[in-house]
């Protein structure tokens, strides 16, 4: 695409076995109505439901679409661009614990927890044509150039949707030991009504699992695990130089540099508990607002 421009395209992809696990090896049969002891439900009685074990039972795969976009500096001008397209699935990490040890295969495998499915980042730095050697103003005097030229704008752009979080219950409903995870049960349209940052995620959508009957049970839920997506970036670092070409060799450089430059909300995460009044409110930033700062800088 031209002597400056380079463009790449890839696939990656990976898959991990007898990763580290670690799980309860004692954990308790379910009992939807609640009507045995746990103590009578462990695999190994005589001992406390909670009895942790590292193994090599991990598992994960990992598939990526990258692709680049670069144009090398040339006539003032750097650009790169960075696109990636991934899933990455696992039974979760080291101290992801089991939710019922004989059948963390079924209940654990979702998205890792590093998973970002689509993420774009740009930089670019141009130098403008303006000023004594420029494109524009080549010629003008060292008292004009002192002003007008030596300008450089510099950005950083990051779009990138957010990561997986499992929700949950608040409590260990499941009641099978140390180490589980209590999942609601996905009974309507967890996006309906929603709006950030006060309701992420739409309460009346999730549940206790319930019987034919409507009788809660203790039982996990369908809503899985690492299952539903927290919010995603989208950040824009902007800078302006302005170089002074003092002699030949030193160069005094002024900076004026914005991050966040667009005061964009950057939202941090949702309360994941669907038992809390605050179920999906969030109530912190990824990003601080908008920031600036000068600098002063010689080269040589």
């Amino acid at each position: 695409m031209g002597t400056d421009w380079l463009i790449e395209a890839e696939y990656a992809g990976s898959e991990g076995n007898k990763l580290p696990q670690r799980r309860n090896l004692n954990a308790g049969a379910l009992d939807p109505y609640g009507l045995v002891p746990i103590a009578n439900r462990v695999p190994f009685q005589g001992f406390g439901p909670g009895m942790l074990i590292t193994y090599n039972g991990g598992w994960s795969n990992y598939n990526a679409l990258t692709a680049k976009v670069e144009r090398r500096f040339a006539k003032g001008l750097y650009l790169l661009g960075s696109y990636t397209w991934q899933k990455s699935l696992d039974l979760g990490a080291t101290d992801e614990f089991s939710t019922i040890s004989t059948e963390y295969k079924k209940w654990d495998k979702g998205h890792s927890t590093f998973d970002v499915p689509h993420r774009f980042v740009s930089s670019f730095a141009y130098e403008l044509p303006l000023g004594r050697g420029k494109r524009f103003g080549g010629s003008m005097n060292k008292a004009m150039d002192l002003v007008v030229g030596g300008w450089q704008t510099n950005g950083i752009l990051t779009f990138a949707q957010g990561q997986f979080q499992t929700l949950n219950l608040g409590s260990d409903w499941i009641n099978v030991g140390s180490f589980s995870r209590s999942i609601p049960q996905l009974i309507g349209n967890p996006f309906a009504g929603t709006s950030a940052p006060d309701r992420f995620w739409n309460a009346a959508a999730f549940d206790f699992p319930r019987d034919a009957q409507g009788t809660r049970i203790r039982v996990v839920g369908n809503a899985g695990r690492n299952t539903y997506q927290q919010p995603g970036l989208n950040n824009w670092d902007l800078s302006m130089f302005k170089n002074f070409k003092m002699t030949e060799r030193f160069v005094t450089q002024f900076r004026w540099e914005t991050f966040n430059s667009l005061n964009h909300t950057q939202f941090g995460s949702a309360n994941t508990n669907t038992q809390s009044a605050t179920f999906g409110a969030i109530t912190s930033t990824r990003v601080t607002a908008r920031r600036m700062q000068l600098g002063l800088k010689v080269i040589w």
